[in-house]
């Protein structure tokens, strides 16, 4: 907490304008009576000097009674204000203490977008739930979603790669397979809507990343969320915090989280937009081995599950 001496120091008038008008006023006093000169000059010099002392005097007790009135009333130290000052002037909008909370006011700033909507993060659960079928707050996020391709609005999805989704199955406490059924079932949501909405097959493009995310990011011209990835813990149940648009913090990391990666064709691979094609990609996911020679999906069963949903497109 800031003392009474610095406060002092940050006031209208402070000490030292104050020590210096003191100073001044008895050199003037001392002239008129160390010098030989008329009534006038003599008058004019303690004139002077005796308003100067008066005013030196008077700032310096106004300045303690000020300081200690500030101190006594105010609950909001001063520092903690030139703080908050620089989150603001960083971009930090609100800080929430976790992702569901942050979402409140997400769908609103996805339906006035005009421009873009980016989305980077590993299966999307937390956001818009998993496959086909949905419900509550992920249904309201696709739908928002479904109004923005309609906008064309440019949207513009980044997933982990599942064959190197199995990096975070442990700190998770997830079965083997798991992460990576919730990547291929979402990716196969996105095929279906790409096939059934011309905006979608226009608008719609999806990229696979080749590491694990460290942060969700969900981003529009106006509102950045981002929600980072504990090693171990979930990024739904973490903190999250709200960016202004072409604040600091959104231009770092719209650059060095989303536009590095999306552009780098050594990590990043597109599923393509013609169907055929879409699909024969994502059954080579779901019978694919990651690189540890193990499968992405080891249950048979679920396997077999996710490829008759893929025929069934």
């Amino acid at each position: 907490m800031i003392t009474k001496k610095k406060l002092a120091n940050l006031l209208p008038g402070s000490l030292s304008v104050n020590i210096f008008l003191l100073i001044f006023s008895l050199i003037f006093i001392g002239l008129a009576f160390y010098f030989n000169i008329n009534n006038v000059g003599v008058s004019i010099l303690i004139g002077l000097g005796s308003a100067m002392f008066l005013a030196g005097f008077l700032g310096i007790v106004n300045l303690k009674i000020l300081a200690n009135e500030i101190a006594k009333v105010t609950s909001q130290p001063i520092l903690d204000t030139i703080l908050y000052n620089k989150l603001i002037n960083f971009g930090i909008r609100d800080i929430f203490r976790d992702r569901a909370s942050s979402l409140e006011n997400v769908t609103s700033e996805i339906d006035i977008e005009g421009k873009e909507l980016i989305i980077s993060g590993s299966s999307l659960k937390g956001l818009i739930g998993v496959g086909l079928i949905t419900s509550g707050k992920a249904l309201s996020i696709r739908e928002a979603i479904l109004h923005a391709l309609k906008r064309n609005v440019k949207v513009n999805i980044l997933m982990t790669n599942p064959e190197v989704a199995h990096h975070r199955s442990t700190q998770e406490g997830r079965r083997d397979g798991d992460i990576e059924a919730e990547i291929l079932e979402n990716i196969l949501y996105f095929i279906k809507l790409r096939k059934d909405d011309i905006y979608a097959k226009n608008n719609l493009t999806v990229k696979l990343y080749n590491g694990t995310p460290t942060i969700f990011m969900l981003s529009t011209s106006n509102l950045m969320l981002l929600n980072p990835y504990p090693y171990y813990s979930t990024a739904y149940s973490s903190f999250s915090f709200h960016i202004k648009g072409n604040s600091l913090i959104y231009n770092t990391y719209y650059y060095a989280h989303y536009s590095s990666a999306w552009e780098d064709d050594r990590l990043s691979t597109t599923i393509n937009n013609e169907h055929k094609i879409a699909k024969k990609y994502l059954e080579s996911l779901i019978r694919k081995k990651n690189p540890h020679g193990r499968s992405i999906i080891p249950d048979a069963q679920k396997q077999d599950e996710l490829i008759d949903k893929l025929n069934r497109l």
